[in-house]
């Protein structure tokens, strides 16, 4: 299975790592699907919509995704294409990056404040 994610905005927030922001455009979105980008592997660890976090996206989503072995530089370059994910190996993931505790609930909260 494949889910395709057109990119809107890219960042790198500390504690976090690197959040990519778009809209879903076809397929089913879920964590732990990879990607290839330049020769590294790009892992999706959590997905956030509406600033909660979700288990799957579906076509028109909007969402933000936190990332793991992407370079920030090279996916900031890429805004406004699309990048495919597919299915990626489910020991992938098992060790997730450290969050920072002092960071406010959702990745997306501090971006996004009303």
């Amino acid at each position: 299975m494949e889910a395709i994610i057109t990119i809107k905005k890219v960042y790198n927030i500390p504690g976090i790592g690197i959040v990519l922001v778009g809209d879903v455009k076809s397929g089913v979105l879920k964590d732990k699907m990879i990607s290839n980008i330049d020769g590294k592997t790009v892992t999706i660890m959590t997905i956030e919509k509406n600033r909660k976090k979700v288990d799957e996206a579906n076509v028109g989503d909007n969402v933000g995704l936190s990332l793991s072995g992407g370079e920030y530089n090279k996916l900031k370059k890429m805004k406004g294409l699309d990048i495919t994910f597919i299915e990626g190996n489910p020991d992938v993931g098992k060790n997730p990056q450290k969050s920072n505790p002092n960071h406010p609930s959702g990745f997306l909260g501090k971006l996004f404040r009303r």
